[in-house]
């Protein structure tokens, strides 16, 4: 049984109100990314950093090390990491409980949410021996950390991690490509990792801790929806009449 699925309303559905959310792209990682470059910048704090880059030059491709040049100028200037670093996780909470404060004034009747609802399927904690003897399982996805964070399930508390609420509205949603994927990606690839606040030699440092294969993390497999279908919403494409409204919802990923 879904959770929210069934939802008793007088609404005659001539005047209502309702939000639109697109491209959450939830994630576990986003979660332990905080963590994870705090920790490497306490690491750099007490070694010298030209000796580390000397160290792992063999190891670093030209590409990163690129990455890691910057002008003394704008090092000086860049701000601390809890005011530059954006969760998408945190967006979605916070988002929730502005959601939430319309609920309880009889202003929001409903969200639509529309893919990427997350970034990519399997836990990116998970090693890449594991992976292979998992089919996708609810337990081991980031559908259950967006379904978590839906209902404010306990999870792991860490750093940087701002509280929640349970969603008080009903949801529809609909997947996009991210959705399909199955496994995380290199946030240097496009400058992705500039998008959510952090520098190049940080997410250097996120990589290392977290190593992306180029080929898996980009194919798409239909099974990383598995979680999906079974938790969250079994119909990839449909419509929802409200009144003399219809709302068509097309799946994008596929």
């Amino acid at each position: 049984t879904n959770y929210h699925s069934i939802v008793i309303s007088r609404n005659e559905w001539t005047d209502f109100k309702f939000f639109h959310a697109t491209d959450l792209h939830l994630a576990e990682r986003n979660d332990r990314i905080y963590e994870i470059v705090k920790k490497w910048k306490s690491l750099v704090r007490k070694s010298d950093v030209s000796e580390i880059i000397a160290q792992s030059a063999k190891a670093v491709s030209f590409f990163q090390r690129l990455l890691m040049r910057k002008p003394e100028e704008k090092v000086k200037t860049i701000k601390p990491l809890h005011k530059r670093y954006i969760n998408p996780n945190n967006n979605f909470r916070n988002f929730i409980k502005l959601a939430n404060k319309q609920v309880i004034q009889n202003d929001l009747d409903f969200i639509v949410l529309t893919g990427d609802l997350i970034d990519f399927s399997i836990l990116s904690k998970i090693s890449k021996e594991k992976r292979k003897d998992l089919d996708f399982e609810y337990e081991h996805s980031n559908w259950r950390i967006f379904k978590e964070i839906v209902l404010n399930q306990a999870q792991e508390k860490r750093r940087g991690v701002v509280s929640g609420g349970e969603l008080l509205c009903p949801i529809f949603t609909i997947p996009g490509n991210h959705d399909f994927r199955p496994y995380h990606y290199d946030l240097r690839w496009g400058n992705l990792y500039k998008k959510i606040g952090l520098t190049g030699d940080e997410a250097i440092a996120l990589n290392n801790e977290l190593m992306a294969n180029p080929i898996s993390s980009i194919t798409k497999n239909f099974r990383a929806l598995k979680a999906y279908l079974m938790e969250v919403n079994s119909s990839l494409d449909y419509y929802l009449k409200l009144g003399a409204n219809n709302f068509i919802f097309l799946n994008s990923g596929s």
